[in-house]
């Protein structure tokens, strides 16, 4: 059966919906002279925030404020007698950011701003791969597709969009803004995915009005469709009230009468809090399933979400869905809820709350700490009367967040799964240069009666935003001999042609057997005033060797306001 059909038939029949609270947070130390400041007000500003955050450095000189949306921050750090200094800060789907600070002596408290970022990789416990707007935009694949064909490690239990599990297949790709795939040590708010999950971020409306609409036509070896799209946000308060609504309608390759839509307000109710509407509708009239039917699928999701910052030590998050889904023979209900109370004291980041989802309960308690260089996170969760530790632990051994060692152990026993599943995992990542990363893991996954050993790289570089490489590789051990080595390695560049851009991506992907295929991407982006028109064309096994799918062609056109 082909890939294409049996990724959307998976994701269409998934067992159970789940709301969960995915992480994004920032953390640093902040330095004057060569000894800890404390009592540093550190004030966070960005696009993706419709209020600033403020906290204040611990006598070690850390901070850490959770429950961001991602997005790009100016960190301002400031203090009585000394200059003020702002940095540049990138916050990403499901991981910790990190800006530090060295302070001078100023008598007039003069200002300093540097707009440049650098990625760090050992403030992140999890083990994650991050594929950002730009990147989603310039690889040759639908971008709810894009984690499970790169990051590395060929299976996932989930495919999650927007902390709740994805139970409609989203055609709309101008929905989704980010994608991260975590692949071990699963933080102890996550439910017991023992092979990782993919989590997934649709757009929300800014305090600038934005508008784009996209046509999609893909012609494939079993079968071709097109898919229009639009999508649009902006503000209806300013800094108080966000809209967002998408939508989507056509024919795809494995789904015919394909349409659905997106809508999300976001609103600040005074300093301190913050709430998300959104609501969801998909149809998918005729998918193909295993057996060659066809069925209508019809599926609804509203969610709520709640971030409340009661101090700059207080954080209290909470989120509540209720999902229904029908066949045509068949509807069925799921509400879902989480709670989530997070207290810094000191060096710790303490955190509790409690989920709900298919009648069960579930409490969870960790506590995040960060101390001379290590940082370890540890916790429990306890369900039907069973508890299940999980530890991890990260080592910046230069302090300056741009080496680490990492190690966790991990019980994820329950939610459907043996009743030992166990995953442990060894590594050790490095920052390249200001925009890149390596990483290299071994992972063993215990489940009772298989145990399943992977060792993983991954690594990413950028250059001027004008160019950018990755790879990925997988071996496995107790698999099948055609699962047991997966990989890829792409690169790509934008160059400006006056005031056009031309941009190429090249990929060569490693999934079965001996098989390798070849994947294309090209884009061409004209500007008109404030209009931005990309026409685009993608290729996936262009040379038509991969057996199991074969070629499958993709052209769009999008314009954006």
């Amino acid at each position: 059966m082909r890939i294409a059909t049996a990724t959307l038939f998976c994701l269409l029949t998934a067992s159970a919906a789940l709301a969960s609270l995915t992480s994004s947070a920032l953390t640093g130390r902040v330095t004057a002279g060569d000894a800890a400041a404390a009592d540093v007000t550190i004030t966070l500003t960005s696009t993706a925030l419709q209020h600033e955050r403020t906290t204040t450095t611990s006598s070690k000189g850390m901070y850490w404020i959770g429950g961001l949306p991602p997005g790009t921050y100016d960190v301002t750090f400031s203090a009585k007698g000394m200059q003020t200094l702002t940095r540049r800060a990138v916050v990403e789907l499901g991981r910790t950011a990190r800006a530090d600070a060295k302070l001078e002596r100023s008598e007039e408290e003069e200002s300093v701003t540097s707009t440049a970022t650098t990625v760090g990789v050992a403030d992140t416990t999890s083990i994650t791969t991050h594929f950002s707007d730009a990147e989603l935009d310039r690889l040759p694949y639908s971008r709810w597709l894009t984690g499970f064909r790169l990051a590395p490690g060929p299976f996932f239990d989930q495919l999650l969009l927007d902390d709740g599990e994805l139970r409609e297949a989203i055609g709309g790709e101008e929905l989704i803004e980010e994608e991260t795939a975590i692949r071990g040590a699963l933080p102890v708010e996550d439910e017991g995915f023992v092979r990782g999950v993919i989590s997934e971020r649709t757009r929300s409306g800014g305090e600038a009005f934005s508008l784009s609409v996209r046509d999609t036509w893909t012609d494939a070896s079993y079968g071709n469709g097109n898919i229009f799209e639009s999508a649009s946000g902006g503000r209806i308060v300013p800094q108080r009230l966000w809209f967002f609504a998408g939508g989507w309608a056509g024919d795809a390759p494995a789904a015919s009468d394909w349409n659905g839509v997106l809508l999300k307000l976001t609103g600040q109710l005074g300093a301190a809090h913050n709430l998300v509407g959104e609501y969801r509708n998909a149809r998918s009239k005729s998918t193909i399933l295993f057996d060659g039917s066809r069925e209508d699928f019809r599926t609804h999701n509203e969610t709520v979400r709640y971030t409340g910052v009661l101090s700059d030590r207080l954080l209290v998050e909470g989120a509540g869905s209720r999902f229904t889904y029908g066949d045509g023979f068949f509807t069925s209900h799921h509400d879902t809820a989480t709670a989530k109370v997070s207290y810094r004291l000191g060096e710790h980041v303490i955190a509790g709350g409690v989920d709900r989802w298919l009648g069960t309960t579930s409490l969870f308690l960790g506590d995040r700490l960060a101390w001379r260089g290590l940082t370890v996170d540890a916790g429990l969760r306890g369900r039907d009367g069973d508890l299940s530790p999980r530890v991890a632990a990260t080592y910046d051994f230069r302090g300056d967040g741009r080496q680490a060692f990492s190690a966790s152990w991990g019980d994820y026993s329950g939610a459907g799964l043996p009743p030992a599943a166990h995953v442990a995992t060894i590594g050790y990542a490095t920052a390249i240069g200001a925009s890149g990363s390596t990483r290299i893991d071994y992972i063993r996954r215990d489940l009772g009666t298989t145990t399943l050993d992977q060792l993983q790289l991954d690594a990413r570089y950028r250059l001027f935003d004008r160019f950018e490489a990755g790879a990925s590789y997988t071996y496995s051990r107790n698999v099948g001999t055609d699962l047991r080595n997966i990989g890829s390695a792409w690169i790509g560049a934008t160059l400006p042609v006056g005031s056009h851009e031309v941009g190429a991506t090249i990929l060569e992907h490693h999934l079965y057997g001996d098989q390798w295929t070849t994947d294309l991407a090209l884009r061409y982006a004209i500007p008109f005033s404030r209009l931005g028109l990309t026409l685009a064309a993608d290729a996936t096994d262009l040379f038509d060797v991969y057996t199991l799918e074969g070629r499958t062609v993709r052209l769009w056109a999008r314009l954006r306001v």
